[in-house]
């Protein structure tokens, strides 16, 4: 508004005007937004520490899995060099059938790998035991009591993969 004229019956101005209320409406939404993007920021900072923590404690666990592994590793050499330098036969068994065994085994009873695993023992046995018992029975009689926690120590008539029969312990 500016002044135009003065007289004796007033002061006369002229006026121009605008409707901004768009501009206003804008604004304001500007405003708005600006203060969404700006918490938004402040979420996502946050959310980062929390990532950077996590992470860290991720690194930690995974220098943790790594020295285990690496101890589960040394221990799986120690235990795989005892049993195959054992001088007895040991063996390893799941289901009343062979899963592995050590290189004393397959001397013993004269085969390959391949030949024993997955079989039982009284595949590797005469029918009879020498003190008349059916040799699938007897085997699983002192099966089941070792799966019960009680060990057992017998005498053994074994047959060698050529047929040749030999006692064991």
């Amino acid at each position: 508004a500016n002044l135009f004229r003065q007289q004796e019956s007033g002061l006369y101005a002229y006026g121009v005007f605008s409707d901004i209320t768009r501009e206003k409406q804008a604004e304001n939404e500007l405003l708005l937004k600006n203060q969404e993007l700006m918490a938004a920021e402040e979420e996502i900072r946050a959310n980062l520490e929390k990532l950077e923590e996590i992470n860290v404690e991720l690194e930690n666990k995974n220098k943790g899995l790594v020295l285990a592994y690496e101890k589960l590793e040394e221990n799986e050499k120690r235990y795989y060099t005892l049993f195959n330098s054992a001088n007895d036969t040991i063996f390893l068994m799941k289901d009343n059938r062979f899963v592995e065994c050590n290189k004393k085994t397959y001397q013993m009873f004269g085969v390959r790998h391949e030949e024993i695993i997955n079989h039982t023992p009284s595949d590797f046995s005469p029918d009879i035991q020498p003190d008349g018992s059916k040799t699938k029975e007897k085997a699983r009689e002192k099966i089941n009591k070792v799966l019960k926690g009680k060990p057992q120590l017998f005498e053994w008539k074994h047959r060698k993969q050529n047929g040749e029969l030999f006692d064991a312990v």
